[in-house]
């Protein structure tokens, strides 16, 4: 016989559901306050307090997750490093990139998406000793990070990598396109350091002229903009760096593709989840650690103290393995060590955070480096002027340190980079204000760029 629900447990369960009903379409059709961005006037506030889980139904929620996942990787890797935490032994987190993992955009560090990440593993291994470097850098792309990575990153000997740098790839030091060869410098340098670390790819998202972005369609998400007070929204370079992933095998998450729909459905406005053009407040770097932490979630799972997992072998590269091979020496915290560049003589400098700056019209400075290419780490900001630069007092380059922007707060040049292996002197005469902060020096492959 057919059994009935008595008639009030009914209606509690009705008053229930219909709860659960009106919540959820309350949380999908809220009503964002102010104009899509609100700049200046948004200067140093937070508007959203709590996390995604707030203002989302169950079901948008996952979505959100589920779009972020571009692709989950080989996960052999991320296992290893998780049954060596629940062993109780050291693991140490490393994250580089631009100004964002820098923590730009947050009101306090332990606010920032990779200190998040950082604590999830200490809370999620508590016998483990968790130690964390954040190696990033506001205004700089790729083409600095892979150089500088020995020095900021790898000599803490990283067990997980995030990489962030699809937003800063966008035009910062050259094409688009030809940040492929760095980006894919920075991940071969990381996954065949003896360790063998995790690697991931992070990708977040910015702001452009809506003209710019029209003629570069693909930059935006489905290749829909959108757009609001003359500006194109959720825009990076992550459709170069996903092929990247895929060849190499790495978890790959991307903020921009989890929020970019809520942005277009009106469920979240801009200045709501971003601070300015480009930097999340608090509650997108929360968002962003959300999106990987529930990743880290399932791997964890499925984890366990065992020594059956496999590594993939680095694969041939995809492009190029050229700036996997490098070196930097720095000047901007210091003079480093470096067996394969020295700073010989400098006359007309002072030392500066950022660098050796030159202190009048004309400076000189030399160094000697071994290796098949160099190239010059310098600010590049409005005002500035050139620099000469000759290699064995033979062959001659000029660079050009005057931008239109601001600044770039460092940027590897290009001076030689198809030299024959060997030792050479390189003499930089500046003119005008100049800002050094080193020599990136190649000493791989002599393989020929296209």
């Amino acid at each position: 016989m057919k059994k009935y629900m008595p008639h009030k447990q009914y209606l509690v369960c009705l008053l229930v559901i219909s709860m659960q009903t009106l919540n959820a379409f309350a949380q999908e059709s809220r009503k964002p306050t102010g104009s899509f961005v609100l700049g200046k006037s948004m200067a140093g506030k937070q508007p959203l307090t709590g996390s995604l889980h707030d203002y989302l139904s169950t079901q948008a929620l996952a979505a959100t997750i589920k779009r972020s996942v571009i692709s989950p990787g080989h996960q052999a890797r991320l296992s290893h490093v998780m049954e060596k935490a629940m062993a109780g032994k050291t693991v140490t987190i490393g994250v580089i990139g631009g100004s964002i993992t820098q923590g730009a955009g947050s009101s306090k560090t332990h606010k920032r998406y990779a200190d998040l990440v950082k604590n999830w593993w200490a809370k999620s291994f508590p016998t483990a000793r968790i130690k964390y470097v954040n190696a990033g850098i506001g205004g700089t792309p790729s083409r600095y990070g892979v150089f500088r990575a020995n020095n900021h990153l790898l000599k803490h000997k990283p067990d997980v990598v995030i990489i962030d740098f699809a937003v800063n790839d966008l035009g910062l030091g050259g094409s688009d396109k030809n940040t492929v060869r760095y980006m894919e410098g920075l991940i071969r340098k990381v996954l065949n350091q003896p360790n063998q670390p995790a690697v991931m790819l992070l990708f977040f998202a910015t702001s452009r002229p809506v003209k710019e972005a029209r003629e570069q369609i693909w930059q935006s998400m489905d290749e829909k903009l959108l757009e609001a007070e003359g500006k194109a929204y959720g825009i990076n370079v992550q459709n170069y760096q996903i092929p990247l992933g895929e060849h190499y095998g790495l978890p790959m998450i991307s903020f921009r593709d989890a929020i970019v729909p809520l942005l277009r459905d009106g469920i979240f406005k801009w200045h709501e989840l971003i601070r300015d053009t480009v930097h999340p407040n608090d509650f997108g770097h929360g968002i962003a650690a959300m999106l990987v932490t529930n990743y880290l979630d399932q791997v964890k799972a499925k984890a366990k103290i065992s020594s059956n997992h496999v590594v993939k072998p680095v694969p041939k590269p995809y492009q190029t393995a050229k700036y996997e091979h490098s070196t930097f020496l720095e000047l901007n915290r210091g003079i480093s060590k470096n067996t394969r560049a020295e700073l010989i003589s400098q006359k007309g400098f002072k030392q500066t955070k950022r660098g050796l700056e030159s202190t009048g019209d004309q400076g000189a400075i030399e160094f000697s480096f071994d290796g098949n290419g160099v190239y010059l780490a310098a600010v590049k900001a409005r005002g500035h002027g050139k620099a000469v630069v000759t290699l064995d007092n033979k062959d001659e380059t000029t660079i050009n340190m005057n931008a239109g922007y601001k600044w770039q707060l460092m940027n590897l040049l290009p001076c030689f980079k198809e030299l024959k292996s060997g030792r050479y002197t390189l003499k930089v005469t500046t003119h005008g204000k100049v800002i050094i902060g080193g020599v990136g020096v190649l000493y791989g492959t002599n393989e020929t760029e296209n």
